[in-house]
């Protein structure tokens, strides 16, 4: 190989590339937050973080939809996963923006860190979310992957039941969450 043909690159034009984006990204991040304030969205968007967390802590709460008195405490968790799981996506789903969607889910960890620690715990040694989140993006059918992947957790792999309850359980969260957007009326700009 010659001196001729060997090309040296320089970092530096890359890195002022990429700080420029960087820095218009960061600018339509600071107006997006600013709009979302101004308009009450953000207030908006806390206070459903806080509804859907102390409704997922509660032991009473919507994760007991369908309850059957049979059921161990493993089902009883994985119910409980899979309603705090749900809403989380659902906050993306159905929020109008990615801003009010991560202030939604940082508001909901909040509150359940705060008033259920040992839920939270759970929550960061617990695998489940994992398996849902490959459910949603590479099933052809998430639904169905759901169901199937909450009667494995809940040690009932392949059982039909199970599986349906997965699912039902899944959509009855995914409901709550867009119901409850839709009450708290958010400002679409």
């Amino acid at each position: 190989m010659s001196d001729e043909t060997i090309k040296i690159f320089d970092r530096s034009e890359q890195e002022e590339v990429s700080f420029e984006q960087e820095l218009k990204e960061t600018e339509s991040l600071i107006a997006q937050m600013y709009l979302q304030k101004e308009n009450g969205n953000l207030d908006k968007a806390r206070s459903l973080g806080k509804i859907m967390a102390e409704e997922s802590i509660r032991n009473d709460g919507e994760f007991v939809f369908g309850y059957d008195t049979k059921e161990n405490d493993t089902v009883v968790l994985q119910r409980r996963l899979l309603l705090i799981y749900t809403v989380r996506f659902g906050f993306y789903k159905f929020c109008p923006n990615q801003v009010l969607a991560e202030t939604a889910r940082n508001q909901f960890l909040t509150v359940i860190e705060q008033q259920a620690p040992h839920i939270y715990q759970v929550l960061q040694q617990n695998a489940a979310f994992s398996y849902y989140n490959l459910c949603i993006r590479s099933s052809a059918n998430a639904v169905e992957c759901i169901g199937a992947t909450f009667a494995e957790l809940c040690g009932h792999t392949g059982e039909p039941d199970y599986q349906e309850l997965g699912k039902a359980l899944y959509l009855h969260f995914l409901d709550l969450v867009s119901k409850k957007v839709d009450e708290l009326q958010f400002q679409v700009d």
